[in-house]
């Protein structure tokens, strides 16, 4: 089944809720794989692209995307990228200080 994606929601599409017009038009051809025809659509969010990327990725259907125009690919690919890239979160060293009382706060910090 071919669903275009322009005439189910706009060739510019900015939010992630989007998902769910895809979804509920899927619905109506169970068991059955799924085009998800791009042609015209210039732009999507990159919340709208994490969203795609989910449902393609973790759905029992086969879902084919297709005519996908420069930006939507490049947006796309960046969602798969972040997702296959390990995110390290760098650590300083920070001390932690506890304190009692106010009082005690306020003397650490005219130290400073």
């Amino acid at each position: 089944m071919i669903i275009r994606i322009a005439d189910l929601i706009s060739t510019d599409i900015r939010s992630r809720s989007n998902i769910d017009k895809i979804k509920d038009e899927m619905k109506k051809y169970p068991e059955q794989d799924i085009i998800l025809d791009f042609c015209g659509v210039t732009f999507i969010s990159r919340s709208f692209a994490d969203e795609l990327y989910s449902m393609v990725y973790n759905n029992e259907a086969k879902i084919e995307l297709i005519n996908l125009s420069d930006t939507v690919s490049s947006m796309i690919e960046a969602v798969k990228s972040g997702r296959n890239t390990k995110r390290i979160h760098p650590v300083d060293n920070t001390e932690i200080k506890e304190f009692d009382d106010i009082k005690s706060l306020s003397l650490f910090l005219s130290t400073m």
